[in-house]
């Protein structure tokens, strides 16, 4: 079998379910940065959970879980998926954090700069303290320091709350954010690919592939 018979069903196939693709899903391939479908379930209903959720943080967020859907039922919003609402932690949020725990959504506290502020937001129920590094740091306060301090403060009293570290922008502060006892790390993809570069990697590889080119090639008797 030669080289061009033994590619021709792969991309035969290939061609085939690319083009029903782009059948099933037009007009997406003529605009795709800006068009998407939304005329499935999940989509339709994932775009209303959002719509609904910013509408009643903003109005009434007391009653988020009270939804306009199965009147007169109360708390409809549970009916669907889980989600998590993110809260920024200022004095009037506190009253809507305690009672949106109290119905068992997961609250994400945000703007969270100090460990003082990390046991109030435990205390009013949040699941995930959110702090980021870079603001932090940009105020002239450590951010690793500060992050081992809120977690060493939420360890003694007992607060069941995840810490999450976010706006990492290089390796050592991911790494200072690991030894600080991080239990979650918000990362961007290009920080995601940096965590895996280094210069004494590459470097390495290089050196590998140099050695390996250099091995005489191996005899097989026939």
């Amino acid at each position: 079998m030669n080289l061009r018979s033994r590619f021709t069903f792969p991309i035969a196939s290939f061609a085939l379910f690319l083009l029903l693709a782009i059948a099933h899903t037009w007009p997406l391939i003529t605009n795709p940065a800006g068009l998407s479908r939304n005329d499935t379930h999940d989509t339709v209903l994932h775009e209303w959970i959002l719509a609904w959720d910013a509408h009643a943080i903003a109005t009434g967020p007391l009653n988020l879980f009270n939804t306009n859907t199965f009147y007169p039922e109360r708390d409809t919003l549970a009916y669907s998926d889980h989600i998590i609402v993110q809260i920024p932690l200022v004095e009037d949020s506190l009253v809507p954090m305690a009672k949106l725990a109290a119905e068992g959504v997961i609250v994400c506290a945000s703007f969270v700069y100090s460990a003082a502020q990390a046991i109030i937001a435990a205390k009013a129920g949040a699941a995930t303290i959110s702090v980021s590094l870079d603001e932090l740091e940009r105020y002239g306060q450590p951010g690793s320091r500060t992050l081992a301090e809120i977690k060493n403060a939420l360890e003694a009293g007992e607060e069941e709350c995840d810490v999450m570290a976010s706006g990492l922008s290089s390796s050592v502060q991911f790494a200072e954010s690991a030894i600080a006892g991080a239990d979650i790390v918000c990362l961007t993809p290009e920080a995601l690919r940096n965590l895996v570069v280094h210069p004494l990697s590459d470097r390495g590889v290089d050196r590998f592939l140099s050695n390996l080119a250099k091995r005489p090639r191996s005899r097989i008797a026939t």
